[in-house]
């Protein structure tokens, strides 16, 4: 379980994480790597969270604050599902087989496998999608014989994304 802070979010983040964490609640029989955020505004204040959560069922739930990417590897191997909003979730977890749930709009926009079920930072909506996951196996062997080497799905997403920034960013004159 990888969730960053979605910045673009009108929920703060403490609101985010404890909604992610309420739907995961309902899941007591499941053992759950957290990897920790980014340092993106807010990552503290998840990983703290993510950290309290897992101190209270220490046997089923761990923390750890980057797996590198063997361990994750490695992980994505052995995993029943996938769930947050990291890029590494719809990006590489398919590639392994491995139903992903996808959180809120930090990724927006970005190609997605079939394996990816993408759902509000709700917690109803995550304990379902996340139930949705696990009911789906894993696939083995190619993922998708229709699917065009990456490279070719870059260059046609490329052809047709819009390349203006989220974000506004202003200039403010420097005086000394």
């Amino acid at each position: 379980m990888t969730y960053h802070p979605e910045t673009r979010s009108p929920l703060p983040a403490e609101e985010q994480i404890e909604r992610l964490l309420f739907a995961l609640d309902c899941f007591p029989s499941a053992t759950i790597v957290f990897t920790g955020a980014n340092a993106d505004t807010d990552g503290r204040i998840i990983n703290e969270r993510m950290l309290e959560f897992c101190r209270l069922a220490p046997e089923k739930r761990v923390f750890v604050q980057s797996l590198g990417r063997k361990r994750y590897w490695g992980m994505l191997s052995i995993s029943d599902a996938i769930i947050g909003n990291s890029s590494s979730g719809i990006m590489e977890a398919p590639l392994f087989g491995v139903p992903v749930v996808n959180i809120g709009g930090r990724q927006e926009g970005r190609l997605r496998n079939g394996l990816v079920i993408d759902c509000r930072c709700e917690t109803d909506g995550v304990e379902s999608a996340v139930r949705h996951a696990l009911t789906r196996r894993r696939q083995t062997g190619k993922i998708s014989p229709d699917l065009p080497a990456p490279s070719a799905l870059m260059a046609e997403y490329l052809k047709t994304a819009v390349l203006e920034p989220a974000k506004r960013f202003h200039d403010i004159p420097w005086t000394e």
